[in-house]
């Protein structure tokens, strides 16, 4: 099965429909509950990258500058915890 939605793929691995590939903030309760089990714990996925896309710096607006800092240090800090979650 190969879907561009994880919530998909994560319903379909809850339901013994196979082996999953997904972001650890995806299935982390479940992993904790012991409803999905990691099959290589020791792997360390491909790192995703994430782009802010606007039309010129040069004239980006407060707002936009506020919210991409916001945001690049919020997924810092999440993903930090996510992957010591998974350690």
């Amino acid at each position: 099965m190969k879907a561009n939605n994880s919530l998909v793929v994560r319903a379909s691995a809850l339901a013994h429909r196979g082996v999953a590939n997904l972001a650890s903030f995806v299935i982390a309760r479940f992993i904790e509950s012991g409803e999905l089990k990691l099959v290589f714990p020791d792997h360390q996925p491909e790192r995703l990258s994430i782009f802010a896309v606007y039309p010129d710096r040069k004239y980006t607006s407060p707002k936009v500058s506020a919210f991409i800092t916001f945001f690049k240090d919020w997924l810092a800090r999440n993903l930090e915890q996510e992957q010591a979650n998974f350690r």
